[in-house]
């Protein structure tokens, strides 16, 4: 299997996209730092409908119907593991008895009262973002959610089975080193981009802000495979999806606060 096929893979999982040649087996694991191409279309993509629908509806409307959009798009993927990975932090008992409560189908006080704050503040987040600024931060904020994805697979104790148990055991350190450059790769192209061909100004604090932004994704991520690892004894597919939705929230939070303080 090549890289093209494995990307293919990768989008055929966090989309809902019908890909050919796109599913997924032991192979692909070699591939897993190319998640971040998938955060680059999403980025992308989400980028341009929030722009668009910023010119003619209120910051606040067009951040929701944007995020409506993208869960859409990955099938509420990350939502679905957010809601699970809510139940079972809030579940008493053991390891087992907190594992049991993710796993079981029905939707706890947990899962929705931590996945409604969660979508609330993240919206309300993203319409603080100024509109000159906007495809630059959300754009960031996709492909760096991908990486804390990924390095909370790499800090993660795999499940016995699923998905995420393939996640955990094919990513390493070395993995998550190239998948962070090539973050900060599309970053450092985003930054330049804004400045030179959209003669778009971004404050120094800012663009070193960005930078140093693809370490702060993996300091979220590895921490909620640290709370994993010791609430459940493992991350499963549900805490990589709730490490996609939780990094979001905290990226954004300090996103927000480094323009409130230096834009």
């Amino acid at each position: 299997m090549g890289a093209i096929r494995g990307l293919k893979s990768l989008m055929a999982i966090f989309t809902v996209i019908p890909i050919r040649e796109g599913q997924f087996s032991e192979e692909v694991v070699k591939y897993l730092p190319l998640t971040i191409i998938v955060g680059v279309f999403y980025g992308v993509l989400a980028g341009v409908i929030y722009a668009g629908l910023a010119f003619v509806l209120p910051a606040f409307a067009s951040a929701a119907i944007m995020l409506l959009i993208v869960y859409l798009l990955n099938g509420f993927f990350h939502v679905d593991g957010l809601v699970d990975f809510g139940d079972g932090i809030a579940a008493f008992g053991d390891k087992q008895k907190k594992l049991s409560a993710m796993k079981d189908t029905r939707v706890g006080a947990g899962g929705l009262i931590l996945t409604i704050l969660i979508t609330i503040t993240t919206v309300s987040l993203y319409s603080a973002i100024p509109y000159a600024q906007l495809f630059l931060f959300i754009f960031a904020i996709e492909v760096l959610c991908k990486n804390s994805l990924l390095a909370c697979a790499t800090i993660g104790k795999p499940y016995e089975s699923g998905i995420g148990k393939q996640f955990v055991e094919g990513m390493n350190k070395k993995k998550l080193l190239a998948s962070t450059l090539l973050s900060l790769t599309f970053l450092i192209i985003i930054i330049f981009s804004y400045v030179y061909f959209l003669d778009l100004s971004i404050a120094c604090e800012i663009k070193l802000f960005l930078l140093i932004s693809p370490a702060i994704s993996i300091i979220a991520g590895a921490s909620i495979a640290l709370l994993a690892n010791r609430s459940f004894g493992c991350v499963t597919g549900d805490v990589l999806g709730a490490s996609h939705e939780i990094s979001r929230l905290i990226l954004l939070a300090l996103t927000v606060a480094v323009i409130t303080l230096y834009a």
